[in-house]
């Protein structure tokens, strides 16, 4: 598996911050969650590109327990939060030239057995995926700016998610 085109969470992050030099990065307890016979924590991020960010970018990470490399293990949370904010980074559009997951996902899938589904797993309700239709959260907030702002308010209900995220983020910068 080639990562020569992979961004590294930390320049993503220098990225983000060299765009939003105000960006906070939150994170939630994470929690255990057991799917099957198997173990994970599922670790969240919010990425607030202002104190008053309307719409943080908010991003999830599943780390199996017990960590399976000597890298990983013992410093699960440390890598699912990484992991998290690197996604967050990368739906910001933040270092994703060709992939999202962090270095650590993939390497992991490298060596992990069948792939399980969060939504089969009853795990992530309205999880984030660029083609799904965006969500009531980016509606609303699509919204919000556009009454603040005078602006003419788009068909919301044609939108991917990945459409109305970049949507906002040019509104913020418009």
């Amino acid at each position: 598996m080639d990562l020569g085109d992979y961004v590294e969470v930390k320049d993503r992050l220098r990225l983000a911050l060299d765009k939003f030099p105000e960006l906070r990065v939150v994170e939630e307890h994470a929690q255990l969650l057991e799917v099957g016979d198997r173990q994970f924590l599922v670790c969240r991020v919010a990425v607030h590109r202002t104190p008053d960010d309307p719409l943080p970018m908010v991003a999830a990470a599943w780390e199996p327990l017990p960590g399976r490399t000597p890298y990983t293990r013992d410093s699960e949370l440390m890598v699912g939060m990484t992991s998290a904010l690197g996604r967050a980074l990368g739906y910001m559009g933040f270092g994703i030239a060709k992939s999202i997951a962090s270095a650590n996902e993939v390497e992991n899938r490298r060596t992990e057995s069948p792939r399980i589904d969060a939504n089969a797993a009853g795990g992530t309700k309205g999880a984030w995926n660029p083609d799904n239709a965006a969500s009531e959260r980016q509606k609303r907030a699509i919204y919000v700016i556009c009454k603040k702002k005078g602006l003419e308010m788009p068909d919301v209900a044609a939108m991917t998610m990945a459409e109305a995220g970049a949507w906002i983020e040019e509104a913020d910068r418009g």
